[in-house]
């Protein structure tokens, strides 16, 4: 009964060894991991621009950190694909797109909000 439970209410199944993945995974469990992702990619642009503002050659390299910015939906793409690989390609690749896409204005929206800020209490200018 609980196994039951636990299938219905998270998406996982207990098994003998650990925690098995049920057949789909849940959408709380997609939407974890793509919060994750997201806080990951901003603690990652934070990094960046904070080593950028404070190298000698600021402010002339910023424009060294844009690649960050074709990694974000490259490796939302991967990780969502891996996540969904038991669906059939078509559901893996429709989540994907669309979690890379939604991702992508996410980021930008953080960077928009929170990131200036913090580029400028960095000693940044704009």
């Amino acid at each position: 009964m609980s196994e039951l439970l636990c299938r219905r209410r998270w998406g996982f199944r207990i098994g003998k060894l650990a925690l098995a993945p049920a057949s789909r995974p849940a959408l709380k469990v997609t939407l974890l991991l793509n919060a994750a992702l997201l806080a990951l990619f901003y603690v990652a642009w934070c990094w960046l621009d904070y080593r950028l503002v404070h190298s000698p050659q600021y402010p002339q390299n910023i424009a060294d950190g844009d690649w960050i910015f074709a990694l974000i939906p490259v490796l939302t793409l991967a990780t969502n694909l891996v996540v969904y690989r038991g669906q059939g390609l078509r559901t893996a690749l429709f989540v994907a797109v669309v979690a890379s896409i939604v991702l992508v204005v996410l980021f930008l929206g953080v960077v928009l909000v929170f990131g200036i800020p913090f580029h400028l209490s960095i000693g940044g200018s704009l």
